[in-house]
């Protein structure tokens, strides 16, 4: 028989549906599920009124803040693309002693952190643990009353207005390489022959694993065809794919045994930048998307080093794309914050903003559903 009324106990509370700017930007729970849970009036479009943004940039050896009004020197602070462990004991002191450069800089520039929101690009490899801190150290240690988080590669894409795209950046000791989607990162790699751990925390890696690709490539031994966009674990089962599906429409080498190891690839992360950008871009991407995102190709030089065009483009034409390349010969920086002043501003950004109320609320929970990348 049914309840005539509806027990005090069993009662929800209402919340409206998360609008989102881009269509990849989406919840990872049930739409019955609360995402987070403040007022409407903490939220990003109803919270702001007249108050400033500011700008901050935190890559490489500099910090940069309010539009090149001030630029200090972190060279140690990063080691290759994570927080360095060497330096810092903790990820707290490693923070701790940004943040002092921080506060400087503002009340140089006469900041009222408290009255200001905050627009920071940081380094796409930064751990979840780190950039969980970094959220933490803007909202509660320097008092800001929001923070919008944007990766460095998608600002570089957001400033010459190319929605998708591969950007490379090359430095002396490393390369980075991120894939951009409709100003998305779908992922990014770092390809060096050094490692770089930076600080983790068991709290901040218990979830669930498709947050994070590159642990399950280490992980496990992915295979993947070369002809279609199957992928596996086990080898037998790729033979069983390759019999079914390409053995009586593939015309090269119809006489040998092992044909269909030279279609079958195993994810490996040996070998130079191309091939490194190949094997990627087979796991990570559908045929599909690497077409429409190898299509343009940024590649921005932070030293004299010498860019492989030839070999770029030979990569991306074993996927049928003819790769238009372009070479930065110097980083964009002061661009990227004129170019991110303007899109922090956007209407649509309001969405991806994350107050104070938010982050304090739920934490990790909402910044899922405030970034434009994976975390």
């Amino acid at each position: 028989m049914p309840l005539k009324y509806t027990p005090r106990m069993c009662m929800v509370p209402k919340i409206e549906q998360i609008t989102t700017p881009n269509k990849n930007v989406q919840s990872y729970f049930m739409r019955t599920d609360a995402s987070y849970y403040v007022n409407e009036k903490y939220r990003m479009a109803g919270y702001r009124t007249d108050e400033p943004i500011i700008h901050v940039l935190v890559y490489g050896r500099r910090l940069i803040v309010d539009n090149m009004a001030e630029t200090v020197d972190i060279e140690g602070f990063f080691d290759i693309v994570n927080i360095s462990i060497d330096r810092f004991g903790s990820l707290e002191e490693g923070l701790g002693w940004l943040g002092n450069r921080i506060v400087a800089v503002t009340e140089r520039l006469r900041i009222d952190r408290k009255r200001s929101f905050v627009s920071v690009v940081f380094h796409d490899l930064l751990s979840r643990t780190e950039l969980l801190g970094l959220c933490n150290l803007f909202i509660n240690l320097l008092s800001f009353k929001g923070v919008l988080v944007t990766p460095y590669s998608l600002s570089q894409a957001v400033c010459v207005v190319s929605p998708s795209c591969v950007v490379i950046n090359m430095y002396e000791r490393y390369s980075t390489v991120s894939f951009v989607e409709d100003f998305w990162v779908v992922d990014a790699m770092c390809v060096s022959g050094e490692s770089s751990k930076g600080f983790v925390l068991h709290d901040s890696v218990d979830f669930v694993d498709e947050f994070n690709k590159v642990r399950i490539f280490e992980e496990k031994n992915v295979y993947w065809c070369d002809l279609c966009d199957y992928k596996g674990e086990c080898l037998d089962i790729m033979r069983q794919h390759f019999n079914e599906a390409h053995a009586g429409n593939v015309e090269c080498h119809e006489g040998c045994d092992d044909h269909f190891k030279m279609h079958i690839l195993m994810y490996d992360e040996s070998g130079d930048l191309c091939s490194r950008i190949y094997a990627r871009l087979g796991y990570v991407l559908t045929k599909e998307k690497i077409k429409k995102i190898g299509s343009k190709v940024m590649v921005i030089k932070h030293n004299e080093c010498e860019v492989p065009e030839d070999e770029l483009s030979a990569c991306f034409e074993r996927f049928g794309v003819h790769a238009e390349i372009t070479v930065y010969e110097e980083p964009m920086d002061e661009a990227i914050l004129g170019v991110m002043e303007r899109f922090s501003n956007l209407d649509c950004m309001k969405e991806v903003w994350m107050t104070d109320k938010e982050w304090n609320s739920v934490g990790l929970r909402v910044l899922k559903e405030k970034v434009l990348f994976v975390i």
